[in-house]
């Protein structure tokens, strides 16, 4: 099933006999693999939890409006966002996410390409996925007797080396401030805008398993 088969289907209150909005984007897990839920537009946006829909057909039939909750996380807005490989190169704009009737994502689609949930490690602005696993450089250096011999450099991935960075020098984020609300696993403010970042920020944020987002969310000191 893809996303783009979905997008702009009516939800509509089984106990109540009501259109509750049209649903317009998708809410992804912390590791971007499996669907949380749909953001519906109905007036203002809405947060569907995937386990509130009874029936995945011409329409997304739910109880009542009860099980939406207000949603205001523009970053879950993923279709026609640019997207970058960690070697520098471009992938392009997201055009649609391939998934099964579970929820699990099988992968992201572009023009040319397609990619895996586990190839893809940020997504805010822009989606960041992991190119090569392992990139080869072969050098040839000349020997002494004029022979030559082939010196294979293992490079390290960014993937390899973010984590490691970003939770060693976490105690380096206090004092730095907060360029943009940052979202916990309930889709909850745990890092207000302008807002400077101390001790117990940083254990609030490890709790949600969001400390790299933080890295990339305040600016100097």
């Amino acid at each position: 099933m893809f996303f783009s088969q979905i997008l702009n289907k009516q939800v509509v209150c089984m106990f109540e006999a009501v259109q509750a909005g049209t649903l317009v984007g998708l809410v992804l897990n912390e590791k971007y693999n499996k669907i949380n839920g749909f953001v519906i537009e109905g007036g203002e946006r809405y947060f569907l939890p995937a386990n509130k829909v009874f029936v995945y057909g011409d329409v997304f039939l739910i109880k009542n409006k009860t099980v939406l909750q207000v949603f205001d996380n523009k970053t879950n807005d993923f279709i026609g966002k640019n997207c970058f490989l960690t070697n520098g190169k471009t992938i392009g704009a997201l055009m649609d996410i391939d998934f099964e009737p579970n929820g699990k994502i099988m992968d992201f689609c572009f023009q040319d390409c397609t990619k895996t949930a586990s190839e893809l490690l940020y997504f805010n602005q822009v989606g960041i996925f992991q190119s090569e696993k392992r990139i080869l450089k072969t050098n040839i250096f000349p020997r002494a007797n004029n022979q030559t011999e082939t010196d294979k450099i293992m490079v390290k991935t960014l993937k390899e080396i973010l984590p490691v960075k970003i939770e060693t020098d976490s105690q380096a984020l206090i004092g730095r401030l907060v360029l943009k609300d940052l979202f916990g696993q309930s889709n909850e403010i745990i890092a207000k805008k302008n807002q400077i970042v101390n001790q117990k920020t940083i254990e609030i944020v490890k709790r949600h398993n969001k400390i790299n987002d933080l890295f990339f969310s305040v600016g100097a000191k």
